[in-house]
């Protein structure tokens, strides 16, 4: 009878094991860390580096609950099912302080309070505040005389038919000459982009140890613009020195000028607004594999039992 019992609990646990591997799996795909980017000292990990550390480390610790049952499983030894019932006790409390902390972080917008354009962190508003300057200085240079823009008819007349938009749009600097000319800032000359950066630092030294002038966030900023289809960071506003007028970023600037204009103004606040969404994904897994390490739990104190 005892044997009995055991095998049935063993064959509810693999059973349970495999759906929490699932769920793991499933974790990691909706959390979409880059593990790649993870580690980068770049700009683009700043707002995401502590969240993304703390998931990857329960993922991890999920796996090895996975592991560490198969083995117990396996053994029924009395002494390693007691170890790994405290294991998968310290991991639903782990889940389930996560899942709880998620939704109540969505419901009250802590991740758009604190890691948003207007961040209650003051060095992080910082940091915010000298890439909107670069960007400015990006935008200030692009399509100036120091790096004429070449645009296409359709793109020309997006502009000049849009009320808003045609004031800024007459005065940049364009021409019909595709060779001497560029379409987006990575493009301009190598001289120029040095000098936009240089213009930044001087005015917010905060940035000066960033990856801004570099290609890691030329790719970032451009996978932003791509996405959500806008234009400029946090502050979307600024003067002009080389036209001396009141400005604003409203033409791509990492992307394809082109595909203009833009559909939003400020990518760092198109961003934020994806964060609730991403915190209740991140809560309807945490939730479920709390529930299941629950399961586990009293199958692995049934196993030292019989």
């Amino acid at each position: 009878m005892c044997t009995c019992a055991k095998s049935v609990v063993k064959i509810f646990g693999f059973m349970l094991l495999t759906l929490l591997l699932l769920l793991s799996i499933i974790g990691t795909i909706i959390s979409g860390i880059d593990y790649e980017k993870l580690f980068s000292p770049s700009f683009y990990n700043l707002q995401w580096k502590p969240l993304s550390i703390i998931l990857l480390s329960c993922i991890c610790y999920c796996f090895l609950i996975i592991f560490g049952g198969y083995i117990t499983f396996c053994c029924s030894y009395t002494c390693c099912s007691a170890l790994y019932s405290v294991f998968v006790m310290i991991g639903v409390i782990l889940f389930a302080v996560i899942g709880v902390m998620s939704f109540v972080a969505k419901s009250n917008n802590w991740l758009v309070s604190y890691l948003g354009c207007n961040t209650k962190w003051s060095s992080l508003s910082d940091t915010y505040k000298g890439i909107d300057t670069y960007v400015h200085n990006v935008d200030q240079f692009l399509c100036s005389k120091k790096c004429k823009c070449s645009f296409e008819t359709k793109t020309i007349d997006s502009y000049k038919n849009n009320s808003t938009l045609a004031p800024f749009f007459n005065l940049w600097t364009i021409t019909e000459d595709p060779i001497n000319s560029a379409n987006e800032f990575y493009h301009c000359p190598n001289s120029t982009k040095d000098l936009a950066f240089s213009m930044a630092v001087s005015d917010a030294k905060k940035i000066q140890d960033l990856d801004l002038n570099k290609m890691t966030f030329y790719s970032y900023m451009s996978i932003l613009e791509k996405k959500y289809s806008c234009s400029g960071f946090c502050n979307t506003t600024y003067y002009n020195t080389f036209t001396n007028s009141k400005m604003r970023t409203v033409k791509y600037l990492f992307t394809n000028i082109n595909n203009g204009p833009p559909t939003n103004i400020g990518c760092m606040n198109m961003f934020t607004k994806d964060l609730p969404n991403y915190l209740g994904m991140i809560g309807s897994i945490s939730i479920p594999i709390a529930g299941v390490l629950i399961i586990i739990f009293i199958l692995t104190i049934c196993l030292c039992c019989l």
